[in-house]
């Protein structure tokens, strides 16, 4: 009697992984700090908002918004 042999199992190799490069983060650039916006033909001691604006008036006399004590805010000369 002849013995069979059972039939090898086949091997098959396992493709090798390479590993995956971690994505690399690009910094995001800020935004450029856009100089305050210059209010046109604002009123010396008119009221203001919001303190710390920066204005001009009809003549080109540059004026900021701020306040003193607890005053409300008003258009002053810088």
């Amino acid at each position: 009697m002849s013995k069979k042999t059972a039939p090898k199992p086949q091997v098959t190799k396992k493709p090798v992984r390479k590993p995956v490069p971690k994505p690399t983060r690009k910094p995001v650039p800020k935004p450029a700090k856009k100089p305050p916006a210059v209010r046109a033909g604002v009123h010396p001691g008119a009221f203001c908002s919001p303190e710390g604006a920066y204005g001009t008036t009809s003549k080109g006399t540059p004026m900021r918004c701020t306040s003193r004590g607890r005053d409300q805010a008003r258009w002053r000369s810088a």
